[in-house]
């Protein structure tokens, strides 16, 4: 009978053993960043992105204690490469990037602006120009935003 019991207890510490050795634990013992990446979608020059973002990120910073960077992509494509390959932390994505970020590599939404429910398409032409409605349009040549641009390319052709 003493033996099953030894036999029991080195079954226990083994398996204990190799339960602590091969789980992971559902929180990191690493330290953790002191830096997060922020991309933000460039819809206007670096500088003014740099004065649009910068008070934020300062105060983001004050107030977290990590350093925010910002992360100034080429375009909206660049972006969610960016975010693909992990080397943005947090991103600001229009409508057509976030569902691409989303759909492909399991972003997910912290906040969204009210504004990005509601999108207006506006056709501008010149003055001298006679079209006034859309069925005046038809077989003209047209100039959109980016690809991936949500109000710029998406919405207008939809």
């Amino acid at each position: 009978m003493k033996t099953i019991w030894v036999i029991l207890l080195i079954v226990f510490c083994t398996v204990t053993a190799s339960v602590y050795f091969t789980v992971q634990l559902p929180f990191s013992l690493e330290t953790k960043p002191s830096v997060l990446r922020v991309g933000i979608l460039p819809d206007v020059s670096e500088e003014n992105l740099r004065k649009r973002y910068g008070p934020l990120l300062n105060h983001l910073s004050a107030k977290t204690g990590f350093d925010l960077n910002l992360v100034l992509p080429t375009d909206y494509g660049d972006l969610v490469r960016l975010f693909r390959e992990n080397k943005v932390d947090l991103a600001y994505f229009g409508g057509l990037t976030f569902v691409q970020a989303q759909v492909f590599y399991n972003a997910e939404p912290l906040v969204m602006r009210d504004v990005d429910t509601r999108f207006t398409s506006w056709f501008l032409v010149r003055k001298s120009d006679p079209a006034r409605n859309l069925a005046d349009l038809k077989g003209k040549v047209f100039s959109f935003g980016s690809r991936l641009s949500t109000s710029g390319h998406l919405m207008p052709r939809g």
